[in-house]
């Protein structure tokens, strides 16, 4: 990948417990975290593996180009043709699935 390409990166603090998106950070491939290796588009529904019971949950809304997501989510992406990204978001964040990744989470206290 090329140093001076500019991506618009989104880490796990940039979403909050609500599923919002707080403003993606542009920035240099070169000067980005080495985390900063997820591709996602719009409509995708990232999920934070880190402290998932917080519910860092969001759908990309962003039509920006380069949308670059931290390896601590799981990227979620509906076949539209089945499953609306809207829905897949909402069902994600519910008491369900967090309670199963939690109790299947290893490796954390």
């Amino acid at each position: 990948t090329d140093a001076k390409l500019l991506i618009n990166y989104i880490d796990i603090g940039n979403v909050n417990s609500y599923g919002e998106t707080k403003e993606i950070q542009p920035i240099l491939f070169k000067d980005a975290p080495s985390r900063a290796r997820r591709i996602v588009r719009k409509g995708d529904v990232i999920v934070s593996t880190v402290r998932t019971y917080l519910k860092a949950i969001a759908a990309v809304e962003s039509d920006e180009e380069n949308l670059i997501a931290s390896t601590g989510f799981a990227v979620l992406r509906a076949d539209e043709k089945n499953v609306a990204a809207a829905y897949l978001k909402y069902a994600v964040r519910g008491g369900y699935f967090i309670e199963e990744v939690v109790a299947n989470s290893t490796g954390v206290s």
